[in-house]
């Protein structure tokens, strides 16, 4: 048996202890960095909302505080909020060391979206195919508001509309709710009832709060651009 005098065995436990306590730390777990997106931020009353949970490092699990009382402790919740109002929704991500728990919030906001006035500020002097909106005059300007194939609101219609002119169209009277998400906005020319001529078509819904912030639907292409403006009650 061959001895080896060079190996001294208090240098040896320190090394064992070394890589103990490297390895030790190496399998720590990071503090923990909540995180979720939601679809929708402006969404009606009752409606099912999915919260998709995207936090990183989680070590002993959730905490949802949904702003109106209710609360829960699932990774992904499904929620309906059952009033009108505006929500702070906060998901904690809960570390072994409550010290190091992790937040994140968005604001939530449940109502009906009604139009206020729209505002056309540019638009295609002819058809894209040649010729003209109405042969000899501009087009008779007007935005409907599309569900379903069907119109549920027509704006006032402005005659003889000039390119390169911007049009103020109020619709605080309508009353008329956004709410269903199914819907296109048409700005057109409009000849007569259900007989229209389309200009440009938009075809999203309203499903974003700015707090703090007029909401508007902002369309801009090549061929038109309008605002619509609309409260939320």
């Amino acid at each position: 048996m061959k001895n080896f005098p060079y190996l001294n065995l208090p240098l040896f436990s320190g090394l064992l202890t070394a890589l103990v306590f490297t390895t030790t730390l190496n399998g720590c777990q990071d503090p923990p960095e909540a995180c979720f997106s939601v679809e929708a931020t402006l969404i009606d009353q009752n409606e099912e909302v999915i919260f998709s949970n995207c936090s990183q490092f989680q070590q002993e699990g959730y905490s949802w505080d949904f702003g109106d009382g209710g609360t829960s402790n699932t990774v992904s919740p499904i929620y309906r909020f059952t009033q009108r109002g505006e929500y702070l929704v906060v998901l904690t991500s809960i570390a072994t060391n409550e010290l190091n728990n992790s937040t994140y919030s968005e604001i939530i906001k449940v109502g009906n979206r009604i139009l206020t006035n729209a505002t056309v500020t540019d638009f295609a002097a002819a058809p894209a195919g040649g010729g003209t909106w109405d042969d000899a005059d501009g087009p008779d300007l007007s935005l409907l508001f599309v569900r379903d194939g069907a119109i549920q609101y027509q704006s006032p219609v402005e005659n003889d509309a000039v390119a390169g002119s911007a049009y103020l169209f109020d619709l605080s009277g309508s009353s008329f709710d956004l709410t269903p998400d199914n819907w296109s906005i048409i700005l057109a020319d409009v000849d007569g009832a259900n007989d229209y001529d389309t200009i440009a078509v938009y075809q999203e819904d309203f499903r974003v709060f700015i707090p703090n912030d007029q909401q508007q639907v902002r369309y801009q292409a090549t061929d038109a651009t309008f605002n619509i403006d609309y409260a939320i009650n």
